[in-house]
């Protein structure tokens, strides 16, 4: 699940967005819960920092999203992510990383 989540992370960053809201998708339903894909994408995310990046945005000019999420990143939870946006907030958390 670790390696399906950072795959579609990065199609996403790349610019496939097709393909990487495919996979995210995918990533979801696969998972048994919400909390669950996470706690997944928390993981990848610290293990990717941890074993650092360039810092020079590389992907910044590929990453484009068409639209706007069905939430618009407006959440009224401690969490702030749901499943309408979950791709979309990691893919720009580890566009800032990379």
């Amino acid at each position: 699940m670790y390696i399906r989540f950072a795959f579609a992370i990065f199609l996403l960053c790349c610019g496939s967005m097709d393909q990487g809201f495919l996979v995210i998708d995918t990533f979801l339903n696969k998972v048994s819960s919400f909390t669950e894909a996470l706690e997944i994408a928390n993981f990848v995310q610290d293990q990717i920092r941890w074993m650092g990046s360039r810092g020079t945005r590389q992907y910044r000019r590929l990453m484009h999203f068409s639209k706007m999420t069905y939430c618009c990143l407006d959440h009224f939870t401690e969490i702030d992510a749901c499943r309408h946006c979950f791709g979309f907030t990691y893919a720009c958390n580890f566009e800032m990383l990379y």
